[in-house]
């Protein structure tokens, strides 16, 4: 997901002198964002799938709906990276808050433990956006049964309809980011 979240940022950065330069779809650099996070993440997965067989943790068929938990936590992740690429290509400073932010965030994620059952903490995880896409991408990968997929979903929802949001604003900011990079 931090890959996600980079992923537009970066591709606007690597791509500066090409936007002030030439004229082409913006939102081609996205698209091409997602695509290497798809190509990166399905490599990291043969690999996660690998270490699953060694440790001995057989998956069902609920195998087969990990690549849509995947999918779901590149989304949140785009849509975040989105949302804060046209303040991060004019303020430097925010490129460098968001990755300590996340991280912050993602130790309020439950990433390889369990979420407790009762406490503060228990309340904390289950208020952390990210809780159900990891606990939920993680029950499909090992075969155990999502307990906050309703929250997964809403989530989800969530996201999608921010990244449409924030795309449309993407494309209203392309414009004066572009000429503020020339000056």
């Amino acid at each position: 997901m931090m890959d996600a979240l980079n992923s537009p940022m970066a591709q606007v950065r690597g791509a500066r002198s090409l936007l002030t330069k030439l004229n082409f779809p913006r939102e081609a650099l996205l698209v091409a964002g997602i695509y290497k996070q798809l190509f990166h993440t399905s490599i990291k997965i043969a690999l996660l799938l690998g270490a699953l067989v060694v440790v001995g943790i057989k998956p069902g068929w609920s195998l087969l709906l990990f690549p849509l938990g995947v999918v779901s936590l590149i989304l949140v992740g785009t849509a975040i990276g989105v949302l804060v690429t046209p303040l991060g290509m004019l303020y430097n400073d925010v490129g460098r808050v968001v990755p300590m932010a996340m991280g912050f965030l993602m130790y309020l994620t439950p990433v390889i433990f369990p979420i407790p059952k009762d406490g503060w903490v228990a309340a904390l995880y289950k208020l952390n956006p990210f809780t159900p896409l990891i606990d939920t991408s993680r029950g499909w990968l090992t075969g155990t049964a999502p307990e906050m997929l309703g929250y997964y979903v809403g989530v989800n929802v969530v996201a999608a309809g921010v990244l449409l949001v924030v795309w449309a604003a993407w494309r209203l900011s392309m414009p004066i980011i572009i000429e503020r990079m020339n000056a």
